[in-house]
């Protein structure tokens, strides 16, 4: 079953109705391959209300099904999330790219083992530049010298 199927039947198991606002949200972000903050989606779905795209932003992000990525610029963007799942984001443009490779299952044995806990799954997000922003601030950072 894939990422918006999947979403949209937890929701409807968590008793949320799925109205069309809601296919609508669910489907941007199933689509989506970068990072969007939710003033994008605003402005990409102007049939959805505003507060209709906050609140299943949050009802999407506290039930891990968005990652929510720290700008440096302040705002926060969004991007699918799921268990097991690998991403590298760019804190600029909000590229995000997947990888499948996990060698930290080794410690997440030694973390379990120490705090206690059963771990059952895992998702990684690491956050940086992209080529083409190092190479942006590279270029600005040259030309104001």
């Amino acid at each position: 079953m894939d990422w918006e199927a999947q979403v949209l039947r937890e929701l409807s198991n968590d008793g949320l109705r799925i109205t069309n606002p809601r296919r609508m949200i669910v489907a941007y972000i199933a689509r989506a391959q970068e990072a969007f903050t939710a003033e994008q989606m605003v402005h990409d779905l102007p049939t959805v209300g505003r507060a209709t795209i906050y609140r299943t932003l949050e009802t999407l992000t506290a039930n891990h099904w968005l990652a929510r990525v720290h700008r440096d610029e302040g705002e926060h963007a969004y991007i699918s999330s799921e268990p097991h799942k690998h991403r590298l984001v760019c804190t600029d443009c909000g590229k995000s790219v997947v990888f499948d490779t996990c060698d930290i299952d080794g410690l997440l044995t030694q973390l379990g083992k120490r705090t206690g806990f059963m771990i059952e799954g895992h998702a990684l997000e690491a956050f940086g530049l992209c080529q083409q922003c190092q190479q942006q601030r590279s270029f600005s950072a040259s030309s104001s010298s």
